[in-house]
């Protein structure tokens, strides 16, 4: 078939004009993305407090969802001292007042370990504060709210994951009451956009206000969920979406604005995963059928057939789960409370055993009588799937199979059930299925 030169530009041009659709549309949607960093302090050694085991992890996981996700710069200091903790916001006061496009994005400061009250004026502690001199050797909110607040950043959020970190600022005592609400993120998203670009925000979310807070934090569990449900089909995650998060978490959280916030000022998370398409019906199909088969051949098949699939995470850790449940030793013994993962933590119940057993899962019981049940329910059995297999002679003490000794140590399965007579005993001990 041949095309003439009219032709041709009838089908070109269409083409170009979605083309520069698309650029226009990809570089509108990049000046949203202002350039956007965050600074975080994680104690967890301290030199006269109790040391902590979760800040430094949750401050790695927060900081890498915003790189991955959101773009952000980040920087995590890790048991910073005093003298640390001052030189680097003075740092980041140098650099935001010496970069004007860094000036118009976005600063988050996040302090996670121990915090403190003196006096009605509250610190966050540093590895190396002092007990005796808190109000020397500690972050105190008071002096650097103020600081923080005159850096050359037009959209600043504090967040502090501490004991009494509402004494960041004690107007918050005032505004416990009704839901965080941004009015400029309520708009629709090229309002919203107008209003984060026109206005100053100065916003602080706490922990609690001015109660102790676990070290195990709820608050950062709940950030970091707020970060990975990705803000909606907008692509963009609100400071008041994340906070309809946090506000979940116990103790109860605090927000609120402070020196020079502005009615209708925004901090704007800019989500830049691509959407996924999703999987067609035949891969959905073939992951349901592994699912419901929950066995290694259809997690096996599945991956086979889509090695980059929809679900490959999901079938790799079923997978795993699998293996794992195959290889697996499940202890029991009378009177266990535990999951069976050794005699320490043995399990007592043999059914509950024998539920969770895979195949090729080994069943070491302690010396005892175990009864089919401990009603007088006669059609109960102890019910062995196939490839289960069941070790008794056990004290209780042994790592091998070798140590047992079957006729020292009387290992037996019951159904002697009720009355002490043959009249009510259990129909079957032993019931083997599949097999």
């Amino acid at each position: 078939m041949k095309y003439t030169i009219k032709t041709w530009s009838l089908l070109i041009l269409p083409l170009l004009l979605l083309a520069t659709l698309l650029v226009n549309w990809k570089s509108q949607d990049a000046t949203y993305s202002e350039k956007s960093y965050a600074l975080f302090f994680a104690v967890n050694r301290y030199d006269s407090f109790p040391d902590l085991k979760s800040p430094y992890v949750d401050a790695q996981n927060i900081a890498q969802e915003l790189r991955d996700k959101y773009n952000f710069e980040t920087e995590v200091i890790d048991n910073p001292t005093i003298e640390e903790m001052e030189k680097a916001i003075e740092k980041y006061k140098e650099f935001f007042r010496s970069d004007s496009e860094a000036a118009n994005g976005q600063f988050m400061i996040y302090f996670t370990g121990h915090g403190t009250i003196e006096n009605d004026h509250g610190f966050f502690l540093a590895t190396n504060s002092n007990p005796k001199l808190v109000h020397r050797s500690s972050f105190q909110y008071d002096y650097w709210r103020s600081v923080i607040d005159k850096i050359n950043c037009k959209h600043i959020l504090v967040v502090i994951d501490a004991c009494f970190a509402g004494s960041f600022d004690p107007s918050l005592r005032n505004r416990t009451s009704g839901r965080f609400e941004r009015i400029g993120e309520k708009d629709r998203k090229e309002k919203m956009i107008e209003n984060y670009k026109k206005h100053i925000a100065r916003i602080v979310f706490t922990s609690s206000y001015l109660e102790e807070t676990p070290d195990k934090s709820d608050f950062a569990k709940m950030f970091l969920k707020a970060l990975r449900e990705g803000g909606g089909e907008d692509r963009i995650l609100t400071s008041t979406e994340l906070f309809t998060f946090l506000e979940t978490a116990n103790p109860k959280p605090h927000c609120g604005d402070f020196g020079q916030d502005e009615p209708g000022a925004c901090f704007l998370f800019f989500n830049n995963e691509e959407k996924s398409s999703g999987p067609d019906e035949l891969e959905s199909g073939i992951w349901t059928m592994a699912q419901e088969q929950n066995s290694r051949a259809g997690c096996e098949f599945y991956l086979s057939s889509y090695p980059e699939g929809f679900f490959r995470a999901e079938a790799e850790q079923l997978l795993l789960s699998l293996n794992l449940k195959r290889e697996r030793i499940v202890h029991v013994k009378i009177g266990g409370t535990g999951d069976g993962s050794s005699w320490g933590n043995a399990m007592g119940d043999l059914h509950e055993a024998l539920k969770i057993a895979g195949p090729g899962t080994e069943i070491w019981l302690a010396s005892g009588k175990y009864l089919t049940t401990p009603t007088d329910d006669r059609t109960i059995s102890f019910v062995i799937p196939d490839s289960v297999r069941l070790y008794g002679g056990f004290t209780g003490k042994e790592d091998s199979l070798g140590q047992r000794e079957p006729l020292k140590n009387l290992t037996i399965l019951s159904g002697e059930i009720g009355q002490p007579s043959k009249d009510d005993n259990a129909y079957t001990v032993i019931y083997t299925k599949n097999v």
